[in-house]
């Protein structure tokens, strides 16, 4: 990283490899993990742009399978605990998709599946002595809203290419995919 706060990534380096711990007890991965790969966190939103290029720039991080690279961008709103919040929680969301791929043989699941339950994953709240909790109602009002509006089919959203699910409707897809 050449992210310049030291606190945030003392606690990204804490706790992702602890995030490890708690994707593997709801999908425990059938073959010891032996493969190495680089987080990367960049200094500014600008940089973290241009390295993802054009199409992607909406992000707020990636897991990139074919470089094996976890890349985040930091955030440029709000007071330094609410950027170290959301930074920490794309982080987590974005080692479950770093996690899966490896867990499944290096192989990419569903987008739906993976976006989903990396978005589950970044509401990890972790205790002392190993233990956590995962409080997320991020998606809870979205989820709501479309509740009352008449919910749209599940399985449009289930045949969706990647490209589809982060295209126009992405806060509706994550939302659902998360439900």
């Amino acid at each position: 990283a050449n992210l310049d706060n030291r606190k945030t990534i003392r606690i990204l380096e804490e706790n992702l490899e602890t995030c490890r711990n708690v994707f593997t007890d709801f999908y425990p991965i059938k073959q010891p993990l032996t493969a190495v790969s680089v987080c990367r966190i960049f200094q500014s939103r600008d940089e973290y742009q241009t390295y993802v290029g054009a199409g992607l720039e909406w992000s707020a991080g990636m897991w990139v399978s074919l470089r094996k690279e976890l890349v985040v961008s930091p955030m440029d709103w709000g007071n330094l605990q609410k950027q170290r919040e959301m930074l920490v929680n794309v982080v987590y969301h974005e080692g479950f998709h770093q996690y899966i791929y490896f867990a499944t043989g290096e192989t990419n699941t569903a987008i739906w599946f993976t976006e989903g339950t990396a978005t589950f994953f970044e509401g990890i709240d972790f205790k002392a002595k190993g233990r956590y909790d995962i409080n997320h109602t991020f998606r809870q009002g979205e989820i709501e809203k479309l509740v009352e509006s008449g919910f749209p089919p599940v399985e449009n959203m289930l045949k969706m290419t990647p490209g589809e699910f982060v295209g126009g409707n992405r806060g509706q897809n994550y939302a659902m995919a998360w439900a």
